[in-house]
């Protein structure tokens, strides 16, 4: 979802959502290139499942670190290659094969 949708979503303006990332209660977009950044609608509908049954913000700020820890653990699964193979390669601008 681009950054309108989420503000839509929450019902907030697109500055708050900005504030809410860097207050921890959502989690910073994922970066698709210079120009675009998008956050997973599923992640989204967790965090406001969560405000919807309650939760208070050191609640959503524990949800929030467990959802950029998955998005970790998901990365270190991509292709069977550990992180810091990934980054190496990346770093490197290389290519397995």
């Amino acid at each position: 979802m681009r950054v309108g949708e989420v503000a839509q979503l929450f019902a907030k303006g697109v500055r708050p959502i900005y504030r809410d990332v860097v207050k921890g209660l959502l989690p910073p977009s994922i970066k698709l290139n210079a120009h675009h950044a998008v956050w997973p609608r599923a992640e989204l509908l967790v965090i406001q499942a969560a405000w919807v049954a309650g939760a208070n913000e050191a609640q959503v700020r524990a949800l929030v670190v467990r959802i950029i820890e998955q998005r970790r653990n998901a990365l270190e699964r991509v292709g069977g290659l550990p992180l810091a193979e990934l980054r190496a390669l990346a770093a490197a601008d290389a290519v397995p094969v």
